[in-house]
């Protein structure tokens, strides 16, 4: 069965990473939608061996056919706008933002997948808190072939703003930040 698949953000680096996944997982055979923003217009992207033309997200193109899955690749403010939008018209959405986690599921799908229950709106943790929430589940596992005793993550952030740029670093509950002002 082919599924109809949006992808909303397909052009920024989560949804070229997801676009990516996709195709590792050999999910090439549906029919995939892609909407970005207005100044990604145009551009196509490839999706296996299929070439697809991106088009602008806006209300009446996600209203003009049924998709069975949406997958929001976007900031908060687009989520907010148009996921309920979708999940009324019986779509599952999973939202790669903040914007729902706190009124919907976070779903990790080795820790709580059945969780998901009757949601059309699914929400996907950070990138940190993913590998933070599904630690625990694969560290016995793992300290029965090592013989580990504690385990530690990183996290790398990096964000810009017009006058820095900032790293931080974060070592379990310990952060170090290094900021450097931009000339």
């Amino acid at each position: 069965m082919k599924y109809n698949i949006a992808i909303i953000g397909s052009t920024g680096l989560v949804g070229r990473n997801t676009l990516q996944i996709l195709v590792e997982q050999g999910l090439v055979e549906h029919n995939y939608y892609l909407f970005v923003s207005a100044r990604s217009v145009g551009k196509t992207q490839k999706i296996g061996e299929t070439k697809h033309v991106v088009q602008l997200l806006n209300k009446e193109n996600l209203l003009n056919r049924h998709f069975d899955f949406a997958l929001f690749c976007t900031r908060e403010n687009i989520s907010k706008t148009y996921v309920k939008l979708l999940a009324k018209r019986c779509t599952k959405v999973i939202d790669f933002s903040s914007a729902f986690r706190k009124d919907y599921p976070l779903i990790v799908q080795e820790i709580n997948f059945y969780d998901i229950g009757n949601s059309d709106i699914i929400c996907n943790p950070n990138c940190s808190a993913n590998r933070e929430l599904y630690a625990p589940s694969w560290k016995w596992k793992m300290r029965a072939v090592f013989y580990f005793t504690r385990m530690f993550w990183c996290n790398y952030s990096f964000w810009k703003t017009k006058t820095e740029k900032s790293i931080s670093l974060k070592l379990g509950k310990f952060t170090k930040r290094w900021t450097r002002k931009l000339d």
